[in-house]
């Protein structure tokens, strides 16, 4: 009788010194497993350090695992990412996002209003590749047409039907369509630099159609008649000498106050036409522009 329990005791300790030994050999392949993925993961990590660095990456930016790029500063403890597929654009936009951050002025991507992105694409991107009567032009179209109705809305929210009724409320209020041309031209080239940065999926003014056009007035001209009264009642005014050639020569009213003595040749009897006198949006200044169109450049 105590043999068999004996017997019994040995065969339960052979199972156990079994069943540990089996413990033993799964937790050594699981320690190999795990000491096999750490090393193909650093060896990943090598590689796509390497990859990085042979893509000679401007400093602060990195390539993704999607294609894109991602720009990455970091000020006073706050990280700002931003991501993009053209590395110039990117660390164009990683620059101007380093002095807006440094001066309080920035604002997240995703957060960013219309009004303040007609700052940023006014600034950076048109303002020096047009006139300065463009600019003004511009300038006026935004702040008499768009921001009243669009300016505080994010740029990521605007959807066609906001600007589409923006252009129907000019039209029932008795604005041309050259006018609201001009605002869709705005509004277009600033959704396409918007989008050019990835600020926005898509270009809203795309979904939108102009209104019909009125038909014109025609234009009416004065007559002999007209003109003679009209020099009459001038005659020895100081504007006599700018109405007197401007109904001799059918010149702009910003071409005959941007002459200057060297555009007269007394002895052909010409006169040159090579710019245009304009004013300021804000009426404090006048500044000499180039003529309207290569055309206007004449005598």
């Amino acid at each position: 009788m105590e043999q068999g329990v004996e017997k019994v005791k040995m065969r339960k300790n052979e199972e156990l010194k079994k069943m540990d030994r089996e413990i033993g050999v799964e937790n050594l392949q699981g320690s190999k497993e795990e000491v096999s993925k750490k090393e193909v993961s650093k060896k990943e990590a090598k590689k796509e350090k390497n990859e990085k660095k042979s893509l000679n990456l401007p400093k602060g930016i990195t390539k993704c695992s999607d294609g894109r790029y991602q720009a990455r500063y970091t000020y006073e403890g706050h990280r700002y990412c931003l991501y993009g597929r053209d590395v110039n654009e990117l660390e164009e936009r990683l620059n101007n996002a380093k002095y807006e951050i440094q001066h309080g002025i920035y604002a997240k991507e995703d957060r960013i209003s219309l009004n303040a992105w007609y700052e940023t694409w006014m600034n950076e991107y048109k303002s020096m590749t047009v006139k300065q009567g463009t600019v003004e032009s511009y300038e006026c179209m935004y702040l008499y047409y768009v921001k009243p109705v669009l300016g505080k809305k994010l740029i990521k929210d605007i959807r066609g039907e906001h600007i589409q009724k923006s252009y129907n409320d000019l039209s029932r209020n008795g604005y041309s369509k050259s006018t609201i041309s001009l605002i869709h031209v705005l509004l277009g080239a600033m959704f396409k630099q918007a989008l050019k940065n990835e600020l926005i999926k898509k270009n809203p003014v795309d979904l939108t159609t102009l209104p019909r056009a009125e038909k014109k007035k025609e234009r009416r001209v004065l007559t002999l008649n007209e003109q003679e009264i009209l020099i009459k009642e001038i005659t020895g005014h100081e504007l006599e000498p700018v109405i007197r050639l401007s109904l001799a020569t059918g010149l702009r009213v910003g071409e005959v106050t941007g002459l200057e003595w060297c555009d007269v040749d007394f002895d052909k009897k010409e006169i040159t036409v090579r710019g245009t006198l304009k004013c300021t949006r804000k009426g404090m200044e006048y500044y000499k522009d180039t003529p309207k169109t290569n055309k206007s450049t004449r005598s």
